[in-house]
């Protein structure tokens, strides 16, 4: 294995990070992982998307929290099948450690950012990104350690997540996908703002627009 610190495009560490990653020096790697045009085949194959995935190694990543200014430590774990996107918050009072879930019953906040919380009230947040980059991707389990209460914002989009997914590779399980199909028009109103799900034969696309006054 190979370690690989690739620094902020910015050129200043206390904005944006770094990161971290094993990279396979074995072209005869026993396992199924897919990256590069690979991934591009994968994400198109209606057999292997029926199946769940995680990382095909762990992603360490350093950075700055852009909200708490706060200096932070991440690092990406492969999960089994079935565990989903959970947050592992360490370096809590007294060297306790929390699980927690990154769904929806778990978001506690989500203005300026999203943050999942736990009941003993551990949280992280700015999570979006990443959970961007891992849905994006098609990564089903992961146990994202992080020893802060923020993720690091490392370029201040998902670009750099992806990427070292990418690096790693993405791993077949065996275990069946859970997915949801829309089966009719679904429409969410908050004041002037909407957000709507319909029906697509095949495939997924996105049509966003916003107006910041």
């Amino acid at each position: 294995l190979a370690r690989i610190f690739r620094p902020s495009p910015f050129g200043d560490p206390g904005i944006g990070g770094a990161i971290s990653r094993p990279v396979s020096r074995n072209p005869k790697s026993t396992r199924s992982i897919l990256t590069g045009g690979q991934r591009q085949r994968y994400s198109a194959s209606e057999d292997n998307v029926l199946n769940q995935t995680t990382l095909g190694d762990q992603i360490s990543l350093e950075g700055i929290g852009v909200h708490s200014g706060a200096p932070v430590k991440m690092t990406l774990h492969p999960a089994e099948a079935h565990t989903g996107i959970v947050f592992r918050r360490t370096g809590l009072p007294g060297g306790a450690e929390r699980s927690i879930p990154a769904r929806r019953e778990a978001v506690g906040a989500t203005e300026l950012c999203t943050v999942i919380a736990e009941p003993g009230g551990a949280s992280v947040s700015t999570i979006e990104h990443l959970m961007a980059a891992l849905v994006g991707m098609g990564v089903d389990n992961v146990v994202a350690e992080i020893d802060g209460p923020e993720v690091p914002i490392m370029d201040g989009s998902s670009c750099l997540f992806v990427d070292a997914i990418d690096q790693v590779g993405i791993e077949q399980q065996r275990a069946a996908r859970k997915v949801i199909v829309v089966l009719k028009p679904v429409r969410f109103e908050h004041g002037k703002s909407w957000a709507e799900l319909t029906p697509r034969a095949r495939g997924f696309s996105v049509d966003v627009e916003i107006d910041f006054p």
